[in-house]
């Protein structure tokens, strides 16, 4: 007998998956461009853009995310540009395992911006001040060639202009979300949006990716469309809204509504170090009723972001996460935390994708209670990543 298993929301949590650090100032010159200061990072690829067209670049520098006071400068010998896809070549080694690019030079007016590794039909969607920018009024798109030109008087760099978009890879948005009331105002809408796609995928009869599990083996991923009491279940997905917030421990615990202290750093032997980082308020529906969860990545000092294994998520709740049980059907394991009995250790499979589409994977999953509030670290099995994530528990943990 065989069993399936879907893994539901799959597209709608896909905004998490990506993110294009891209931050600009600009200031007017006397003939019609820009100065333009942006950083930038790599993307999921290992590859740099500065998405906004620079039509001269003038200085790049090398910055360390894990170390705020280091800083290279790099001779133009050292790297090379194209405006027509804003890639960024840096040619010599950098000694930073994180490193983000400071690029410096001018842009003509107005903005434009080139989108990389578009999902195939999708389009941008645009906020200016906050709200919803309309196409052929605040901006116009070259669906063919992934271009994104702004109406000549809009700054990029003014708070409420953002824009975020569907990859192959998953999703990435740039820009600047402005004051929490502003960027939470922004999420909703893209909430919203990504539940329309998800129903608008279901409605055309998409497929989507199964695991199958037949008597011996490992599971399969197998595409198909789901039967009409799993698409009805897909249909009521809720799609989290995602709010970032940059606050205290008390301040994020009044908003949540219950102890959301994490430890800020969290030593990994040697000079390797997991960093927290910016905490998300999640907002979902579980039957009818409002779901609020805290969400952190912990950034790993010695891997490069982006990349695989580069973080561990933990997420805090007052209710128990239904991750694990959820994948009942696929579960390897299920054993008491060796360093911490009270947290459940549980191996499973699940689906990933990656650049080919979809594979199955061995995934762990730890849960437990400190103080009343539920907690969910997940990681690869990968035996490195294992042993971070259950410093990052104990440490979480110590703290009664």
């Amino acid at each position: 007998m065989k069993k399936t298993y879907l893994l539901i929301g799959l597209m709608a949590i896909a905004p998490m998956a990506v993110v294009i650090s891209c931050v600009t100032s600009t200031k007017r010159i006397d003939d019609g461009r820009e100065r333009v200061n942006m950083n930038t990072g790599p993307d999921a690829r290992g590859e740099i853009y500065s998405v906004q067209v620079i039509d001269g670049l003038e200085r790049v520098l090398a910055l360390d995310m894990n170390d705020k006071n280091k800083r290279l400068e790099l001779s133009p010998k050292d790297w090379s540009y194209d405006p027509l896809t804003t890639k960024l070549t840096v040619t010599k080694a950098i000694p930073y395992v994180n490193a983000v690019y400071h690029l410096e030079g001018t842009a003509l007016k107005p903005a434009r911006f080139v989108l990389q590794s578009l999902k195939t039909g999708e389009s941008p969607i645009v906020f200016i001040a906050g709200r919803v920018a309309i196409e052929g009024v605040d901006y116009a798109w070259d669906g063919s060639k992934s271009i994104l030109t702004m109406r000549k008087d809009i700054n990029p760099d003014e708070p409420g202009f953002f824009v975020d978009y569907l990859t192959t890879y998953g999703s990435s948005c740039f820009g600047n979300m402005g004051a929490n009331e502003t960027a939470d105002a922004i999420q909703y809408y893209l909430a919203q949006r990504r539940r329309e796609d998800w129903k608008k995928e279901l409605d055309q009869g998409a497929e989507f990716p199964f695991l199958e599990m037949k008597d011996g083996g490992d599971p399969i991923v197998v595409m198909r469309k789901p039967d009409a009491k799993k698409k009805a279940e897909m249909a009521e997905q809720s799609v989290p809204v995602i709010k970032c917030r940059d606050k205290s421990d008390a301040e994020i615990a009044k908003e949540a509504g219950f102890d959301a202290w994490l430890p800020a750093k969290v030593p990994l032997g040697g000079k390797a170090f997991a960093l927290a980082g910016v905490r998300m308020l999640l907002e979902t529906t579980v039957d009818g009723e409002p779901r609020t969860s805290v969400m952190c990545y912990y950034q790993l000092s010695d891997k490069v972001q982006g990349a695989e294994e580069d973080s561990i998520p933990i997420t805090l709740s007052r209710e128990s996460s239904a991750t694990a049980d959820d994948n009942a059907d696929f579960e390897i394991e299920r054993v008491p935390m060796e360093k911490a009995p009270e947290v459940t250790k549980t191996t499973f499979w699940t689906v990933r994708q990656n650049e080919t589409g979809y594979e199955p994977v061995k995934s762990v999953a730890y849960r437990g209670i400190r103080n009343g509030v539920h907690f969910e670290v997940t990681c690869s099995t990968d035996a490195q990543t294992v042993e971070r994530a259950e410093k990052i528990i104990l440490a979480f943990m110590r703290r009664k």
